[in-house]
C-alpha cells in the first residue's frame, strides 16, 4: 500500500472528476486506499488502457480491475507553463508525467508533492496518490535519484 497524499497541491477541488457512474470508479475505489487498480482484459489478460472497452489481443469486451505494482518509470515527461488562475494553485511551471507500469498500463500523472522539475525519461517512479476533493488520483512520487528537466527562465 502506498501514501494517499490528504490535499491536492496544484488544482482547485472543482476539478475533481465525478465518480458516480464514471468508467474509471474502480481506479478512483482503489485509489481511495492508496492501493493502484487498473484494468485488464478478463480473457486473456493483456492490460488495457484506461478507457479501453474491448481487447486489442483478443477482441474480448470483458474488463477485469485488478490491483497492481505502483511502480514504473518516465515514458515521457513535460513542464506545463500555463497556469489557469483560480484552477491551478501554483504560478511556477509543474510537470506532466507519462508513466509506464511495470504491469505495462500508461498513465499520464503529475507528482505526488509539488515540484517545478520533471523527471528524466526512463527514471523509476513509485506511484503514490494525491486527493482533488474527495476523489484519489494516481500521482508520480521521484525519487532523491531522479535526475530532472528544469524549467528555462
Amino acid at each position: 500500500m502506498t501514501a494517499v497524499v490528504t490535499s491536492d497541491w496544484l488544482v482547485d477541488d472543482s476539478l475533481a472528476p465525478e465518480v458516480a457512474g464514471d468508467r474509471l470508479a474502480p481506479l478512483y475505489a482503489g485509489a481511495s486506499t492508496g492501493i493502484l487498480v487498473l484494468p485488464f482484459c478478463g480473457r486473456c489478460a493483456t492490460p488495457l488502457d484506461l478507457e479501453q472497452i474491448v481487447c486489442d489481443a483478443c477482441a474480448s469486451r470483458a474488463v477485469q480491475w485488478r490491483p497492481t505494482r505502483a511502480e514504473g518509470i518516465v515514458h515521457s515527461a513535460t513542464l506545463v507553463h500555463r497556469v489557469e488562475r483560480g484552477l491551478v494553485h501554483v504560478d511556477a511551471p509543474y510537470p506532466v508525467i507519462d508513466v509506464e507500469t511495470v504491469s505495462g498500463h500508461r498513465i499520464i500523472m503529475t507528482t505526488a508533492e509539488p515540484s517545478a522539475t520533471a523527471p528524466a525519461i526512463g527514471s523509476p517512479v513509485t506511484i503514490a496518490f494525491r486527493t482533488i476533493a474527495d476523489v484519489s488520483l494516481p500521482a508520480a512520487s521521484l525519487s532523491s535519484s531522479s535526475t530532472t528537466m528544469e524549467a528555462k527562465p
